[in-house]
């Protein structure tokens, strides 16, 4: 029913006697349709014809105001249902929690679950689960963590399948993946059965952790377990083989085609990513292309055929779906243009990077660090350039150890070791914490002077001459 006709029903009733039923299906109605004031005036106006409210009454009225986020009325619903002489049930609870969590008042969803202790509610681990669920759905993965710890410990709540199944998948997003794959260990040693949601979440944890053959092992051990692998078993057994198994991405592709299963862009994206990382250039641009058949690239489409183009100096191609996606509809992103500057640094064409890197504003980007360092990467055989963009890096305090030790190789290559050795000097100074790739620079620019020096007086001193 829509809330429209359930409010008109009432509203030209004349003097017929409503019901408390029809008031709370006119409740409902509104609630489904977002129409919180209305569900509330109705349950005042029930009040008002002297009709008894039920917890079906306050139920959808909290509903109502779960949809729209309103966590402080349903908190007041519960506690004028609290004051009647009426249950509350798992329903209503679940509701003011949902109702909190979109409202990221995660402290006052635990304290009404720890509530549930001294209420007459019988709980068990299912309104645990939607507790943890409604924070997981709003990003809140530590919330969400939180709650199912309280739940455990404080509560003596005994676990089930959706329980691991939340925390698996809110470890292995959060990049928690060894707290993930810890998880997935426990519910097996207790004799739960893992369902598909399960394995999916474990492939998913081992591609985080760069374990691909645990993560296919799993994935070819599923029909003994008596399931069917979906388009998101394959799409996160792809995604194990970012460190290079290409040939492995592509058969799981296919072998989604062959299946008939929902090959989405997140799949082929996968794949394009894995062949740039192995460097198979060619073999990217031809899934990226096969996906601009079939459905509509994205940005991350475009960023990862371009990244696969430039780790291989195919600086055109890189330069061609770059303007490829500049003319689209799609929101750029930095990452892009990144990946076409390294390119053209790789092919020595510093003007080209430096023009790139002119257009950001244009198209709404800010040159963040990592577009800096590629462009510093395209300068290293023009001292000036490097030089000129590292300052502007320490001017924005986004001084790097890679820009760094790209400008302090620069001035290596030109001979310019006093100026090399002020460029480290200063960026020990802005920068916390130099890795090994700066002093690294350092010594193979500068330790070949030196080492002349050194040969040049051992040679003076052995001809009997005093320099």
């Amino acid at each position: 029913m829509l809330w429209q006709e359930a409010v008109l029903s009432l509203a030209e009733r004349g003097n017929e006697q409503a019901t408390t039923f029809v008031f709370n299906r006119a409740i409902h109605a509104c609630g489904q349709a977002r129409r919180w004031q209305q569900a509330l005036q109705l349950l005042d106006q029930l009040q008002q014809e002297r009709l008894r409210p039920t917890t079906i009454t306050y139920n959808s009225a909290i509903g109502a105001c779960e949809k729209a986020g309103d966590w402080k009325r349903a908190l007041q619903l519960l506690h004028a249902l609290s004051e009647q002489p009426l249950s509350s049930t798992q329903v209503t609870y679940i509701a003011v929690i949902s109702a909190c969590a979109k409202a990221e008042e995660w402290q006052s969803a635990l304290f009404l679950l720890l509530d549930l202790q001294q209420s007459r509610v019988q709980h068990n681990v299912a309104i645990w689960n939607a507790a943890m669920s409604s924070y997981i759905s709003r990003g809140l993965w530590q919330q969400a963590l939180d709650i199912l710890a309280e739940g455990l410990c404080r509560q003596q709540v005994e676990a089930d399948v959706v329980t691991y199944n939340a925390m698996i998948s809110t470890c292995t997003r959060r990049g928690q993946w060894q707290l993930a794959l810890s998880t997935f260990a426990s519910l097996v040693s207790l004799s739960l059965q893992p369902d598909l949601v399960t394995l999916n979440s474990v492939i998913s944890a081992f591609g985080a952790a760069q374990r691909w053959e645990e993560g296919w092992a799993l994935l070819l051990e599923m029909p003994k377990r008596n399931f069917k692998a979906d388009s998101f078993t394959f799409t996160a057994a792809i995604n194990t083989c970012q460190s290079g198994q290409w040939e492995l991405s592509l058969a799981a592709l296919e072998y989604m085609r062959m299946q008939a299963l929902q090959t989405d862009v997140a799949a082929y994206n996968a794949v394009v990513s894995t062949c740039g990382t192995a460097s198979r250039w060619e073999q990217s641009l031809q899934v990226f292309k096969e996906l601009q058949f079939i459905l509509q690239a994205d940005v991350i489409t475009y960023s990862a055929a371009i990244s696969s183009c430039g780790e291989a100096t195919q600086w055109l191609q890189a330069l061609t779906l770059l303007s490829e996606l500049t003319l689209g509809r799609l929101r750029l992103d930095s990452f892009a243009f990144s990946s076409v500057i390294r390119a053209c640094g790789k092919a020595d064409l510093w003007e080209k990077a430096l023009t790139l890197l002119s257009q950001l504003p244009r198209h709404h980007l800010q040159a963040g660090q990592v577009v800096y360092n590629a462009a510093q990467g395209a300068f290293v055989d023009h001292w000036q350039m490097a030089v000129a963009l590292f300052c502007e890096l320490l001017s924005q305090k986004l001084g790097s150890a890679t820009s760094g030790a790209a400008a302090i190789t620069a001035c290596g290559r030109a001979g310019l070791w006093n100026l090399g050795l002020c460029l480290l000097e200063e960026l020990r100074k802005h920068v916390v914490k130099l890795d090994e790739s700066v002093y690294l620079a350092a010594g193979r620019n500068f330790l070949g002077p030196w080492q002349r020096a050194q040969d040049s007086l051992r040679t003076l001193q052995q001809s009997g001459l005093q320099p």
